[in-house]
């Protein structure tokens, strides 16, 4: 740690930067918890791990990445259609169900 970098330091301490290993997990733990809330608040359907839930109905999905050609998948959830889309490149990351 110098005086160049000191900055940086305090503007992630807490965020990025953490004293120890296990600060670090629980902060994850955190915003994973967080995230989750987030996506169920929108109206996605989400087991007790966080995971998409599968619905008796096959859907379309618009599934998208930076540069990459928008795909439309049909699969039940969308962890389904972002693998598929995955199978194809690694890149694509963006998935919503086609209105």
């Amino acid at each position: 740690m110098n005086l160049a970098n000191i900055d940086w330091l305090f503007r992630t301490w807490g965020k990025s930067t953490f004293a120890t290993h296990e600060e670090a997990e629980a902060a994850a733990h955190e915003k994973v918890k967080e995230n989750i809330a987030t996506l169920r608040g929108l109206g996605f359907k989400l087991d007790a791990n966080g995971y998409s839930v599968k619905s008796p109905d096959v859907l379309t999905w618009k599934v998208s990445g930076e540069n990459l050609r928008t795909l439309y998948i049909r699969a039940e959830c969308m962890d389904d259609a972002l693998a598929a889309a995955r199978e194809r490149n690694p890149n694509y990351n963006t998935c919503q169900v086609r209105g």
